[in-house]
């Protein structure tokens, strides 16, 4: 997210019931949708980076997916399967809703939360019953009432004979994003790119062993070269991703 939301503008966007760029908007209840509406910008580069690495790809994956902007971009860029995990109930109905909307079919799209092992954990989100959250996590809340979730690790999600057919991932899971790469270590082999969020500690470790190289993606700029992942816990809207990658970035 590049800019603040301008209060004034958001609330022309409270009585709108309708489509937007492809997403639907229920008067409030998706943020990403109400950026859209109000012509602000969201995640531009990291989207046009996406867009770029799903280009005929065979296939890419959309962790953390919401209610499917990016498997939407995926689609759309020409990508021939991209699978789409998302454990919150409300933001994986909105996805399928979505994309039957957009014409694309439905049969990738996965209601679980990825993680490192196959399973049942419980999921808190801290937003209004109606809203499409972006906050959801794996793990109790004091401030919410979590409800049980089945966790999968991607590896298992996939046959063993697509891992390499795998070009990019996409990863947005509140600091869960390690342990969803360790639940992806026969993917990984493959090395494709990814773009992660980044507020915790250890991806580091076990992406540069595989020849990873790393670049933070200012949504106003673009790619700036960085030695490792430091978290970013301050989560500026300006530069929430990291890219990571063992091919040449031009």
């Amino acid at each position: 997210m590049a800019h603040c939301l301008n209060i004034d503008r958001v609330a022309k966007a409270t009585d709108y019931y309708g489509w937007v760029q492809g997403m639907y908007l229920a008067k409030d209840d998706c943020g990403i949708a109400i950026r859209l509406l109000n012509g602000f910008e969201y995640e531009t580069q990291s989207r046009k980076l996406w867009q770029k690495l799903c280009a005929g790809a065979e296939l890419v994956i959309d962790v953390g997916a919401h209610t499917g902007l990016y498997s939407l971009e995926a689609r759309r860029a020409g990508a021939k399967e991209v699978l789409s995990i998302e454990p919150y109930h409300l933001n994986y109905a909105r996805m399928l809703m979505n994309l039957r909307h957009s014409g694309f079919d439905t049969k990738s799209v996965v209601f679980c939360a990825a993680s490192d092992r196959d399973g049942v954990e419980n999921f808190s989100v801290d937003t209004p019953a109606y809203y499409c959250s972006s906050g959801g996590k794996l793990g109790a809340d004091e401030f919410s009432i979590p409800y049980p979730v089945i966790t999968k690790r991607i590896d298992s999600l996939l046959k063993e004979e697509h891992h390499h057919k795998v070009r990019a991932v996409k990863i947005d899971t509140e600091g869960h994003v390690a342990n969803v790469l360790r639940g992806m270590p026969k993917i990984l082999e493959h090395r494709p790119d990814l773009i992660l969020e980044c507020i915790e500690e250890g991806l580091t470790e076990i992406l540069a062993p595989l020849g990873y190289k790393f670049f933070v993606i200012d949504e106003r700029t673009g790619l700036s070269p960085i030695s490792a992942l430091r978290p970013d816990r301050q989560f500026t809207f300006n530069s929430p991703n990291r890219y990571a990658t063992v091919r040449e970035v031009e």
